[in-house]
């Protein structure tokens, strides 16, 4: 299973924790370690939600996600959808907004019908990974949260949803406890799978 092809989804990487304080490079390097050192990720998804800014910003994440959006959808009419957001404010963690990897593809987006979009281009993909912080909030539930992938891309399909633990945070910095989070099994030591949600 973990030598299948994979992309990995990172959500709410911010540069502030919720108290305002800026946060540590920790996170960010902890995934781009586990990007760089995971050669089965062919595409990494910057899912920051609130960081209206950056949406017409020549960055990389977001100038591909034009590129290859271009034909698919009309995506300048598409980003009105973004400014709906009731967090704003935010920006993404300059390590990985800065980020750069000729090994990966990199694009931006928020939301499920994007990535089915991508996901019928790239039928391959059987692995998905989802990272970022809140793990227990912003992680779990935003459009592009892991309840969301899994219900629409996972369930009823021969993918995986996946968590390399040292990739997960919660709000104030700490790290995301998915070994007692609900639906997720153990893989290997540091990765798990979801397996849906269970009711107690």
């Amino acid at each position: 299973m973990l030598d299948q092809p994979s992309m990995i989804v990172l959500v709410d990487v911010w540069d502030r924790l919720i108290n305002g304080e800026p946060t540590s490079d920790i996170g960010s390097v902890d995934i781009i370690n586990f990007i760089e050192n995971t050669p089965t990720v062919r595409t990494v998804v910057l899912a920051s939600y609130g960081c209206l800014s950056e949406l017409q910003t020549n960055n990389l994440w977001y100038t591909n996600a034009q590129k290859f959006f271009k034909n698919q959808l009309d995506y300048q009419n598409f980003l009105k959808y973004y400014n709906q957001e009731q967090s704003i404010g935010q920006h993404t963690h300059p390590a990985l907004f800065n980020y750069v990897n000729p090994d990966v593809f990199q694009i931006a987006f928020r939301y499920p019908s994007e990535l089915e979009i991508y996901l019928n281009s790239n039928q391959e993909i059987k692995n998905i990974y989802i990272a970022g912080a809140a793990w227990s909030t912003c992680v779990k539930d935003r459009p592009l949260g892991y309840r969301a992938i899994f219900d629409r891309f996972i369930k009823n399909a021969d993918k995986n949803l996946l968590v390399c633990i040292d990739t997960v945070k919660e709000l104030y910095g700490k790290n995301g406890n998915v070994h007692d989070t609900p639906g997720w099994k153990s893989v290997t030591e540091r990765i798990f799978k979801y397996v849906g949600r269970i009711n107690i």
